[in-house]
C-alpha cells in the first residue's frame, strides 16, 4: 500500500486533500494520479472564471461610471499610461477628455449591449470586446467596443480603451500617408533583370479578432515562382519596394502591418536569399506612422558598405522617442 497525499495547503482545501489522503493499492497508483491532475485542472478553470467575472463587473462599472459622471469612479479604472483612441497618453489625461466630452453633451448615455466576450492575450492582458450603444441628444449611435486590462499590482486597470469606428479612421489615415497602399507595385524581387508586380492579399474581417480563415495577409507577386510571404495577425498595412537595400541585384521589400488594436507595431523589411524570403534586419519597433514627419524606417547608409540606417521608437522611463542606428544588412 502506498499513501498518496498533497502538501501543498496553500493552493488545495481541506475536502481535497481528504480525498488524496488515502492509502491506495500499487494498482490503483495511475487512477491516484488522474485524480491529483483532474483537481489541479479543477483548481484552474475555477480561478480563470473567477478573473473573467472580475473583468465583466469592471466594464461595467466603468460604463456606470460615464453615465453618473462619476470621475473619482473613472480614475481609479485606468493604468498610468492608456492607449487611448490612438493615441499614447497618461491616465490622468484621459479624465480631462472624458470630462470634456461629458461637458460637451448636456445628455449622454451609453450602454453595453449584450454579452461582454473576453481574450486573454499573450502577455497575460485581457480584451474586452462588447457593443456599445451611445444616446446623445436622443440620437443613438452603436460602436464595436473593447478596453484593454492589465494586472498592475493586484488590481486591473485599462491600459487600452477604443471602438471600431475610431481604428477604422485611423487605419484610413495610415493608408492615406502610406506609400502605394492597396496598389500593386512594381519592382525587381528575384533579380532576374524582369520587373514583376507585389501586391498585399488582406482577411475577410468579421468581428473584433475575428477573420475568415485566419487574420491573415499574405504579399503575392505576378510572377508565380516569387514565394508569397505569410504576415500573422495583419488586417491591412503599408506595403513598399524600397529598392536594392544590400546591393543583391533584387529589391527589398517592406510591410507596416495594421492590426485591432494598439498603434505599437513592428516594421519588417525582406530580402530573397537562395529562393526564400528572409528578414533583412530585425523587426524594426514602431509606433504609428514613420512616414508622418517625411522619413522612411528603412534606407541605405551611404557612410558604411553594407549597412543601412534604420529609425525605430523605443520607450524608455515612459518617454517615447525616435532613435537612429546604423546596422548591418543581410545580403
Amino acid at each position: 500500500m502506498i499513501a498518496i497525499a498533497c502538501l501543498q495547503k496553500r493552493v488545495y482545501n481541506s475536502k481535497q486533500l481528504t480525498q488524496f489522503f488515502i492509502f491506495v493499492s500499487m494498482k490503483h497508483l495511475f487512477n491516484a494520479f488522474i485524480l491529483f491532475w483532474a483537481i489541479v485542472a479543477s483548481q484552474a478553470t475555477n480561478a480563470q472564471t473567477t478573473e473573467q467575472k472580475r473583468i465583466v463587473e469592471l466594464v461595467n462599472k466603468w460604463n456606470d461610471a460615464h453615465n453618473t459622471q462619476n470621475l473619482t469612479e473613472l480614475s481609479g479604472l485606468y493604468a498610468d499610461t492608456v492607449l487611448f483612441y490612438g493615441m499614447n497618453i497618461a491616465g490622468s489625461e484621459c479624465l480631462v477628455k472624458l470630462k470634456s466630452v461629458l461637458k460637451k453633451y448636456k445628455s449622454y448615455n451609453q450602454q453595453v449591449e449584450g454579452d461582454i466576450k473576453l481574450v486573454e492575450m499573450i502577455d497575460g492582458e485581457q480584451l474586452a470586446s462588447f457593443i456599445k450603444n451611445v444616446t446623445v441628444n436622443g440620437k443613438l449611435k452603436e460602436y464595436p467596443s473593447y478596453l484593454v486590462y492589465k494586472m498592475q499590482g493586484s488590481k486591473w486597470v485599462i491600459t487600452e480603451e477604443s471602438d471600431g469606428v475610431t481604428d477604422k479612421n485611423l487605419v484610413a489615415k495610415k493608408q492615406k500617408a502610406g506609400s502605394n497602399i492597396g496598389e500593386k507595385i512594381l519592382g525587381d524581387y528575384d533579380g532576374d533583370g524582369k520587373k514583376e508586380y507585389m501586391w498585399l492579399e488582406k482577411p475577410e474581417v468579421l468581428d473584433m479578432y475575428e477573420c475568415k480563415g485566419g487574420c491573415n495577409s499574405y504579399i503575392r507577386f505576378s510572377n508565380p515562382k516569387i514565394p508569397s510571404i505569410e504576415k500573422k495577425n495583419c488586417l491591412d498595412g503599408v506595403l513598399v519596394n524600397h529598392g536594392d537595400l544590400n546591393d543583391d541585384g533584387k529589391d527589398e521589400i517592406g510591410l507596416l502591418p495594421f492590426w485591432f488594436t494598439s498603434n505599437w507595431s513592428a516594421y519588417f523589411v525582406w530580402t530573397l536569399k537562395d529562393g526564400n524570403w528572409v528578414y533583412a534586419v530585425d523587426p524594426i519597433p514602431t509606433f504609428g506612422n514613420p512616414w508622418e514627419d517625411g522619413m522612411s524606417p528603412i534606407e541605405k547608409d551611404k557612410k558604411h558598405a553594407g549597412n543601412v540606417i534604420v529609425r525605430y521608437t523605443e520607450m524608455k522611463d515612459d518617454n517615447m522617442g525616435m532613435k537612429v542606428k546604423s546596422v548591418r544588412i543581410k545580403k
